[in-house]
């Protein structure tokens, strides 16, 4: 029984010490953490947006190109 016991006062300290290590690395890279996460889902999303943004546009503005005017000069001509 004292067997048993050692060995669930080992398992409780080493996941009490593993838990408290992590949350230490976690609090001393939260900055660099947070960054990595914000680039990443901003690159996604830009990424999603132009994406949709093209397929929807595809095509719409065909031939409005050549309807521009090919010079420019002044308002009035002299």
């Amino acid at each position: 029984m004292k067997l048993l016991f050692n060995v669930m006062a080992i398992t409780g300290f080493a996941l009490s010490a593993s838990i408290v290590g992590v949350l230490a690395v976690a609090y001393t890279q939260f900055d660099s953490i947070k960054g990595k996460v914000t680039k990443g889902i901003t690159a996604e999303v830009t990424k999603a947006v132009t994406d949709q943004l093209t397929k929807q546009l595809d095509g719409k503005f065909d031939g409005m190109v050549d309807a521009l005017p090919q010079k420019t000069g002044p308002a009035m001509p002299f």
